[in-house]
């Protein structure tokens, strides 16, 4: 298992092979300004307790960067592999249009309902998430069912828990949201590569199920918190 800490696009090109990842679970920065140090959209109640250093990409640019790293992630995939790509619904558009731009398939469109959300005064409340499942090639990629006759809804009802007094990264994804996708669309020993490792949750939930793991991580000081995942794990700085 090995973190790079740096840019993910950079790094990508530099230390990931052409088609040597089997699944990629992606939850990009927002794009927005929630606030200047990234704590705002934090679901801890204690500010104090998030990790600071959270970069964001500015609006104007949100467009190219979010084909760039796509590009990279379509480039790194298998012909057999699969990727989870979350997004707010303010970059649903850019993120679908550079999807199809760059030649996915768009497979499901899922929907993460969660209990939190922010009061609005003038509009209903966002209350959910989306996560395009998305392949490289329609004709290959793998999918894991249980068993034959599972029945598997493209609505996902996950409640997220407040962790009270546990400093965390601001957008942190809950582990039950991130096995979901690799009970799914991977098998012991596949790898699987995020390239907004952030807290570590995919990280932790890959060394859990016995997947091998390539992230990547711009904020420096979440160095310290992928210490104490168990597995041989280096940490780059590129």
């Amino acid at each position: 298992m090995t973190v790079y800490i740096g840019d993910c696009i950079d790094g990508m090109r530099k230390h990931t092979e052409s088609g040597s990842i089997d699944l990629v679970v992606a939850d990009p920065p927002f794009g927005i300004e929630f606030d200047k140090i990234g704590k705002g959209s934090s679901y801890e109640r204690n500010s104090d307790l998030v990790i600071d250093g959270y970069v964001e990409v500015p609006r104007e640019k949100y467009d190219a960067f979010t084909h760039d790293w796509l590009e990279q992630v379509y480039r790194c995939l298998k012909s057999t592999g699969s990727a989870y790509l979350f997004s707010g619904w303010t970059n649903l558009p850019i993120m679908s249009a550079n999807i199809e731009k760059i030649g996915f398939t768009l497979i499901n469109h899922i929907i993460w309902r969660y209990q939190f959300s922010v009061f609005t005064k003038r509009k209903f409340t966002t209350s959910h998430y989306h996560v395009l499942f998305v392949v490289k090639d329609e004709t290959k990629y793998r999918f894991y069912k249980e068993h034959e006759n599972e029945y598997i809804e493209d609505v996902w009802v996950f409640m997220r828990p407040y962790t009270k007094d546990q400093e965390r990264y601001p957008t942190k994804l809950p582990p039950f949201v991130v096995k979901k996708c690799l009970k799914y669309s991977s098998r012991e020993n596949d790898v699987v590569m995020d390239p907004f490792l952030g807290s570590g949750t995919s990280l932790v939930v890959a060394n859990e199920m016995h997947r091998r793991f390539v992230g990547f991580e711009m904020n420096p000081k979440c160095r310290e918190l992928y210490k104490g995942i168990q597995g041989d794990i280096g940490c780059l700085t590129m």
